[in-house]
């Protein structure tokens, strides 16, 4: 099962670094930005597919927790990126990052927790500002 998720995943993934890659100089900023969410978005969700495949370990109360030191700014500003094809006409979507440094956890399922959290308070504001803070 893990092979015919992962498969499409891994094909989108090298695609969009293909045409990132040669096309850097006949494609737009804005088409070599938007190529570069796809790219986080399918990271995101291969990420999701591997929590998934793992979900046994987490039924079994035995989840596994990979710290590494990463920049928090730059965690939320990727989970921004992220999720701002969801945003609709109305809605802004804020930082509000103090220069705080790094932090020292799991960075993939803090990640996934800053996006969820950002993707349902962008589905739920019909109109107005969806601000992420993150302060020391």
């Amino acid at each position: 099962m893990s092979h015919e998720f992962r498969t499409p995943m891994n094909a989108i993934k090298g695609f969009t670094n293909l045409v990132l890659r040669r096309g850097k100089d006949e494609l737009s900023e804005r088409n070599q930005e938007n190529l570069q969410k796809v790219d986080q978005a399918s990271d995101h969700l291969l990420a999701m597919i591997n929590d998934l495949l793992d979900l046994s370990k987490i039924e079994a109360g035995r989840m596994d927790v990979t710290p590494e030191r990463f920049d928090v700014r730059e965690l939320v500003a990727s989970a921004c990126d992220t999720v701002s094809p969801l945003i609709q006409d109305g809605v802004e979507l804020r930082q509000d990052v103090d220069d705080i440094g790094e932090a020292n956890t799991d960075k993939a399922r803090v990640q996934q927790m800053v996006i969820n959290l950002l993707s349902n308070a962008i589905k739920f504001t019909d109109s107005g500002v969806v601000t992420v803070t993150a302060q020391k």
